[in-house]
């Protein structure tokens, strides 16, 4: 039996404080990153190559984490993640001065493994020392933490912090930043979220019982499908929403308003969620609200974008975005929930769902926009979220 001390109220919310920082660290150069490269020299294709394989190792070691988090303990974990940030922070810089372009890719590449080794070894000590009926807030609090770290702050400090100085320099400051929030957490894991389990779990036969599951619970797959429906358009829509901008002349500047706009509104929305769907349901919440809503909202996107082109519009469209975003916050809960016996397992099937979005949002946005243009892009993803809901239908 796992057994897990039990948390101090005044310490209840720095993990999440914590998290914040260490995603702000982590995540300073999403925004920008490809359009410094294009300046740079660097090809389209490289970029995304490279972006591609970010994405793979981002995937892998969402899936891994939960088993390693438990096996390791969470000390361990969040002490990885902060030497990996800061070796492949210098690792970056170098390339970068040295324009050597096989080795961005590689250390870039491995970058991959930072925020998740971080971030979901957070989620699955939230997880496992969380009362079940109170799994939907505090779930929410995460992604509230881990938004606001890389889709919301993130973004907002660099676009400040460039004015006043360069690319190394940033890197140095956001590396600083996100080892404060490690430290921060490592300190906190020395009380309330350090997971005590069995002393030699094997891990070979934890990561084969992840994989199994699958077959043992195949609605599971129904669930992992509307996991990772879930941020297609999130990931996806860095991707193909500053061209769309820039080609009806307006700036990356606007663009950048409102994607933080659209998360400010997902991260309120993702906290009255949380509370809700502990009262009316996980299930119920994702059904209604999150899939019908988003669906709604690549529509209503659709519209602003190529009929109307008002930018009040556009910024209604996007703020129902982030607001049918928030509607699956409750996945986080219900989906380890589904196996009762073992929540490792449980957290290991939601950050699969999320890892793969990170690749398959960017992946389909490649395919489909490049080739189908964005209307049909957008009314396919309006399909896909629709769809989710429908996913969820036979789960008990």
């Amino acid at each position: 039996m796992k057994t897990i001390s039990k948390p101090k109220s005044y310490q209840n919310m720095l993990p999440f404080l914590s998290l914040t920082l260490f995603m702000i660290g982590a995540t300073i150069e999403n925004s920008w990153l490809s359009s410094f490269l294009l300046s740079e020299g660097y090809s389209d294709l490289f970029i995304r190559q490279m972006m591609l394989m970010n994405g793979l190792i981002v995937a892998i070691c969402s899936w891994l984490c939960s088993f390693l988090t438990i096996r390791f303990g969470s000390k361990k974990m969040f002490g990885v993640a902060s030497l990996a940030l800061i070796v492949t922070t210098l690792g970056i810089l170098y390339s970068l001065q040295q324009h050597i372009a096989i080795l961005l890719l590689i250390v870039y590449t491995l970058k991959g493994m930072v925020y998740p080794l971080f971030a979901y070894a957070t989620l699955t000590l939230v997880i496992v020392t969380t009362a079940p009926y109170q799994l939907g807030k505090v779930t929410a609090y995460f992604w509230l933490a881990f938004n606001l770290g890389m889709t919301i702050i993130g973004p907002v400090l660099s676009s400040m912090l460039l004015k006043m100085m360069g690319i190394s320099q940033l890197f140095y400051v956001a590396t600083a930043i996100g080892v404060l929030g490690a430290l921060l957490m490592l300190r906190v894991g020395k009380t309330s979220f350090q997971i005590k389990g069995k002393k030699n779990p094997k891990l070979l036969s934890e990561l084969w019982a992840g994989l199994v599951i699958y077959q043992k619970q195949p609605k599971l797959c129904l669930a992992l499908g509307a996991k990772i429906i879930n941020t297609i358009g999130q990931f996806g829509f860095v991707i193909m929403m500053p061209i769309i901008f820039q080609a009806q002349g307006r700036s990356i500047v606007t663009w950048g308003a409102v994607w933080s706009v659209t998360f400010i509104a997902n991260t309120l929305a993702g906290v009255l969620f949380g509370y809700l769907s502990d009262q009316l349901g996980w299930k119920r919440t994702v059904m209604y609200v999150g899939g019908p809503l988003t669906g709604m909202a690549c529509l209503l996107i659709l519209w602003s974008l190529y009929l109307t082109q008002s930018l009040p519009v556009v910024f209604a469209a996007f703020i129902l975005f982030g607001i049918g975003l928030a509607g699956y916050g409750p996945l986080s809960a219900l989906i380890p929930h589904m196996i009762s016996g073992d929540k490792a397992i449980g957290v290991s099937v939601l950050n699969m769902g999320t890892g793969l979005s990170s690749v398959l949002g960017p992946g389909l946005v490649s395919i489909l926009f490049f080739a189908l243009g964005g209307i049909k892009t957008l009314l396919i993803f309006a399909i896909l979220y629709f769809l989710s809901s429908f996913l969820l239908m036979p789960i008990d």
